[in-house]
């Protein structure tokens, strides 16, 4: 959920990248949430998904869901201190901590948050089939759960994790782009080149090119 100035929104996940032009200077304020909540909140469904992206895609924005004005109280607190000032951070995060006590999670909420806990730890599940294990549900219980929940396959979960390692390996850069292939369980390092740019725009060797550029 972000709070701007002008604007606030409630945004869903995306399969695909997005972009965002910064110009001039303002704040935004947003709280990251927990897999479970835009079904919580809203009532909705994600189970719509398509290959195009989920039923709620990053390109609509929702409503901020909940009682009272809680864009206002942001919007309050940013104005009466400077951008800058930790006291803001403060104000801010107890607006948000207070309109999220609207909801209590729900048993498929918490399992859910467990299935992208498991995804995202060092080490995690590289097969559907070992993340159906790792918490303790069959396959097709899962693909249910991971499609209704977040518009997203539990298969396209674990392959969004690995390309973020493959990232993170490739930026550190002690490891060839074949090397990183191998070592996150790819077929080869084609198969690696495939997802990466079809996800991140750019084979791993211009990534790794523009990476160190930056540095």
């Amino acid at each position: 959920m972000v709070v701007e100035p002008d604007k606030a929104a409630l945004y869903c996940v995306s399969q695909g990248t997005s972009e965002q032009k910064l110009e001039g200077k303002s704040w935004a304020a947003a709280v990251l949430l927990r897999p479970a909540a835009i079904t919580l909140m809203t009532g909705r469904s994600m189970a719509g998904a398509t290959v195009a992206g989920p039923v709620l895609p990053i390109g609509e924005p929702l409503p901020i869901p909940g009682r009272g004005d809680v864009a206002g109280a942001v919007r309050t607190a940013m104005r009466s201190r400077s951008e800058s000032d930790r006291c803001a951070y403060e104000e801010v995060l107890s607006v948000y901590l207070e309109w999220a006590t609207e909801w209590e999670i729900d048993d498929e909420g918490e399992l859910i948050n467990r299935v992208v806990d498991v995804v995202e730890d060092d080490g995690g599940p590289r097969r559907v089939a070992e993340l159906a294990d790792a918490v303790n549900v069959s396959t097709r219980a899962l693909q249910r759960l991971c499609v209704h929940r977040t518009g997203l396959s539990p298969k396209w979960l674990i392959q969004r994790r690995r390309l973020q390692d493959a990232a993170l390996a490739l930026r550190e850069g002690q490891m060839s782009v074949a090397d990183v292939a191998t070592s996150l369980g790819y077929s080869d390092q084609a198969h690696l080149a495939r997802e990466f740019k079809a996800v991140v725009g750019w084979t791993p060797s211009d990534y790794v090119r523009s990476a160190a550029r930056r540095d």
